[in-house]
Formats: C-alpha cells, sequence, structure tokens
C-alpha cells in the first residue's frame, strides 16, 4: 500500500527503538493512538505513549511484516496473534536486542483466549459452543443460534438469531 506523504510521524516518544523501527520501516505509518494496534487499511501501526512497551510495538511490527489482515474465523485470530508473537520474539527480538518475557505473551494471548471462550458461550444455556461462520454460532446443546459483535474494545453483545 502507498505511504501517504502527508502523514506525519510523531515523536512524541523518546523511544530509540521507535525511531530505529520508523527509520528501517518507511513503508508502515507510525501513530499515536489509545492502544497498541495494527491497522492494514492505512498500514499503520497506533502506540500508547503513556503505556509504551518495546515488546508490544515489535509484536504490531510484526503482524505487518507478516501482513496480517482479517481473518473469518475467531480461532485464526489465535493463530495470527502467536505467530506475531513469534516473530516479534525471534527475529525482531534478534534484530534490535530486545527481550520479549515470555509470561506477557502468555498473559497477552490469554486475552484473546477469553474473548474467544466468552463469545463461544451459548446465551441460552452458557455451554460452549461452535463458531460456524463469521460471527454466528450454534450451540450442540440446546441448538440456540446467535450473532456476536466484535468486543475486542467494547462489552460483547450476544444477539439471538
Amino acid at each position: 500500500m502507498k505511504r501517504s506523504s502527508t502523514v506525519v510521524i510523531t515523536m512524541a516518544h523518546n523511544s530509540s527503538l521507535l525511531a530505529k523501527v520508523q527509520r528501517n520501516f518507511p513503508q508502515f505509518c507510525f501513530h499515536e493512538g489509545s492502544s497498541f494496534r495494527w491497522s492494514p487499511k492505512n498500514s499503520s501501526i497506533y502506540y500508547p505513549v503513556d503505556s509504551f512497551t518495546d515488546a508490544e510495538l515489535l509484536h504490531e511490527l510484526a503482524h505487518a511484516v507478516l501482513e496480517h489482515h482479517n481473518y473469518t474465523q475467531d480461532i485464526e485470530l489465535l493463530h495470527i496473534e502467536r505467530q506475531a508473537w513469534e516473530y516479534a520474539t525471534n527475529t525482531l527480538g534478534a534484530q534490535y536486542s530486545v527481550i520479549i518475557n515470555p509470561s506477557l505473551v502468555d498473559e497477552l494471548m490469554d486475552t484473546y483466549r477469553d474473548w474467544l471462550h466468552a463469545r463461544s458461550l451459548c446465551p441460552a444455556c452458557l455451554q460452549t459452543s461452535l463458531q460456524t461462520k463469521t460471527g454466528t454460532y450454534q450451540c450442540l446443546n440446546c441448538g440456540c443460534q446467535w450473532r456476536a459483535n466484535e468486543a475486542r474494545v467494547c462489552m460483547l453483545r450476544k444477539y439471538k438469531i
């Protein structure tokens, strides 16, 4: 994707890692944001100034380098998250002399596992169910079907079909 010439890269954070990454990956834009995230739509990596960590910056950069875009099944999100952490730890961490604590990776991966589990709980009988297509689930116990909102940054909502 072509980088906009009007994008201003902020250097409010004094991270030497951020400066190095910006220099080494000019195909991506870097912006201050409320949280760490990769946006494939505009080839941008967002980072929070108030809770900046080198590990999370490298993780989002890994998503960008690995060209992670959308996923169709929730379980795919776990796969791409794990893939990004492995690349950040083994390749980018080594390149930038950043040691990524495996406990941090496990803790952050648990948030996705918890999200996946919460989405799969049947609203009728609370049994773990299966995703049948993007955002749609069916309970094997009672047959209930529902759709769930994305709920990665907001409250989870389930709508019976």
